[in-house]
């Protein structure tokens, strides 16, 4: 365990100057009812006030300064490490094993030089093979391979000898069943006993196991939506019917993972895989399948993914034998008293040298590098952020003004093949929209132009967005521009992306005026899903659109955890059957609220390429006018 302390005080190692960083209340919301009588400045305010928040004029006090500090235990996990390899043992892995038994050097150098290794290699065999649930040795070769007796060399010399071209199981459909393989280990006593009398599952020793396979576990359960690829042979579903159990006894990863845990207790444990983790990089041809079930196991267990199809085998080793590492060691995760860090004040100090971290908001700090030894100090300084922790300065300031005009203004890439379909719908609502490239937004051109209202879309689907072009978007939008942005543009209005979909890999940098996790990007499919549900009505952007609708094409941003009372969800979808491309559940499909002097709406799916249908055409209408207050 680690101590804390905690306590408000400036920074004491000559950090950042604090300014004191104030913001806006929630107005109380007014209903004006329009009886067809002209409308009074004085009603016009209080219409543009009734769906914005941060109207107020009353200022929260100044941020708060904090500090916590949190000592390093006493070195008492005995560093001993097991590590086994689960090998899928198709006759299309020959060249990734050999490859994966090149790697073990970088994972080696990733451990302390005083970690006691072993190795050993399970075959991915079900119930007729004799190797199921063993250790696997192929010649003379040691079973468990420890470097208190063998060089590096000599360690990847035999495990060479395990992973090139190991005994098939046709009856597994080539050796795909690593959960039973495993589950049998843990659970048969007499398998149990022979690992553990060959040295093996060592009593209080760490425990990483690694995945290697080309195609999904035979016990994998597929998301909604997905249908099961058969092998030429079709043994699939004959092995999962022999191997896997049914109902309550199904072999899931979560039942498997508590069996690792029945096992080894707390020990200290890393689960990773090398497989086919990204459904856009997954080769075509032969029997190449994304990593179902193996993906599932490294979930449960909080592990590490590394994608086979990448070929960066050592680089990922290595990083298993950093996560090894960190589990054998020094505590780098820090969960902080405070929900409302500001992330832009965070500091971190490790014996009071500044050391390189990450934020996870909303109070989680990762060490990156230097941890510290025994005993070492880890002082974490940061300041609390405004009253709504997940809104920036920029859009908390002011309130909202109307603008003199509708003048719009486009970005998007031109590569991505958009562009025209986007400004000819636009201009058949009656708003032809001005285009603007990267070198005129950096030229100051939407201010000089006096656009009040710009169309963000398709700008990242390609490739990332500039800083510059970041900065020149803020600063528009903090001079009062009004911003609809659509799909990837609107996804680009928040902080934290996760998923491996290549659109996501492009959204940083982003313009993160919000605080909000974003996922997902890709196809909704079955059609049943990706309908856009109506929420609240009442919302000006929402008037005259029926209950729900299913218009053009069907592609979404997931986004979550980001502040619901500045941002109102207008419109939901609901996202199942989607590969994972989109994470199942609830989201939201339009959101709006103020930003500074402008107003922001953001409508997570692809409606634009439908401007010309019913009911977009309303939607996005009733959008452009609310958004400029007109």
């Amino acid at each position: 365990m680690w101590d804390v302390k905690t306590s408000q005080k400036a920074y004491p190692h000559g950090g950042r100057t604090l300014t004191s960083m104030v913001s806006m209340t929630l107005a109380t919301l007014g209903t004006v009812w329009l009886t067809g009588c002209e409308v009074s400045s004085e009603e016009q305010s209080q219409i543009n006030g009734a769906f914005e928040p941060g109207s107020g004029g009353l200022q929260a006090p100044p941020a708060r300064c904090e500090y916590q500090r949190f000592t390093q235990a006493e070195a008492t996990v005995d560093k001993r490490l097991d590590l086994l390899f689960l090998v899928d043992t198709s006759g299309s892995l020959d060249v990734e094993r050999s490859d994966i038994a090149n790697g073990i050097d970088a994972f080696i150098g990733a451990l302390p030089g005083d970690v006691q290794l072993q190795v050993g290699v399970m075959l991915a065999h079900g119930s007729t093979s004799t190797w199921a649930g063993r250790l696997f040795r192929k010649n003379t070769e040691p079973i468990v391979l420890s470097n208190s007796n063998l060089t590096t060399a000599q360690i990847r010399t035999h495990l060479h000898t395990k992973l090139a071209s190991p005994p098939s199981d046709f009856f597994s459909d080539g050796g795909e069943s690593g959960f039973y393989s495993l589950h049998r280990a843990l659970t048969d006593p007499a398998r149990l006993a022979e690992i553990q009398g060959q040295g093996f599952f060592r009593e209080g020793a760490a425990f990483s196991l690694i995945m290697v396979s080309d195609e999904n576990d035979i016990c994998a359960i597929y998301p909604a939506g997905v249908t099961r690829v058969f092998d030429g042979d079709h043994l699939e579903l004959t092995a999962q019917t022999n191997l896997c159990g049914s109902g309550a006894n199904y072999l899931t990863a979560e039942k498997l993972y508590q069996e690792i845990r029945d096992v080894k207790g707390s020990d200290p444990l890393v689960i990773a895989g090398l497989i086919y983790n990204n459904l856009s990089t997954v080769p075509a041809g032969g029997e190449n399948e994304f990593g179902y079930g193996w993906s599932d196991l490294i979930r449960v267990a909080n592990g590490i993914s590394v994608n086979l199809a990448n070929g960066h085998y050592q680089e990922g080793l290595q990083n298993i034998g950093l996560l090894a590492t960190v589990k054998l060691d020094l505590r780098k995760e820090f969960e902080l008293t405070e929900t409302q860090a500001d992330p832009g004040t965070v500091q971190v100090f490790v014996d009071a040298e500044p050391v390189p971290f990450s934020f996870t908001a909303p109070n989680i700090v990762n060490l990156t590098g230097y941890a510290g030894i025994q005993r070492s100090e880890v002082e974490v300084q940061y300041c609390l952020r405004p009253s709504h922790p997940k809104v920036t300065q920029l859009c908390q300031d002011g309130s909202f003004a109307v603008k003199p005009q509708i003048k719009l203004g486009l970005v998007t890439d031109p590569a991505e093949g958009s562009s025209a379909l986007i400004s000819n719908g636009l201009t058949t609502l009656g708003f032809p929209p001005i285009s603007y490239t990267d070198a005129q937004m950096l030229n100051g051109d939407l201010l000089s132009d006096g656009i009040t209202l710009l169309v963000l879309a398709r700008k990242v689907s390609l490739q990332s967005m500039s800083l510059g072009v970041i900065d020149a978007l803020k600063d528009y939008i903090a001079a009062g521009g009004s911003v609809l942005a659509e799909f990837d543009g609107a996804a680009l209005f928040f902080s934290d992306y996760q998923g491996s979909l290549p659109i996501i890999q492009n959204m940083n940098p982003s313009i993160a005026l919000f605080s909000g996790e974003v996922s997902g990007g890709g196809a909704l499919i079955p059609v049943g899903s990706s309908r856009t549900y109506v929420t609240n009505g009442l919302h000006p952007i929402m008037q005259g659109l029926p209950a729900d609708f299913l218009v053009g094409l069907r592609t979404a941003f997931a986004i979550y955890n980001y502040d619901g009372e500045w941002l109102e969800s207008l419109a939901s979808f609901t996202s199942s059957g989607t590969n994972q491309q989109v994470p199942p559940g609830t989201y939201p499909a339009v959101l709006a609220g103020r930003c500074g002097t402008g107003r922001v709406v953001l409508v997570t799916m692809n409606h634009l390429q439908a401007l010309t249908l019913s009911p977009v055409n309303t939607m996005i209408s009733n959008a452009i006018h609310w958004a400029t207050g007109r």
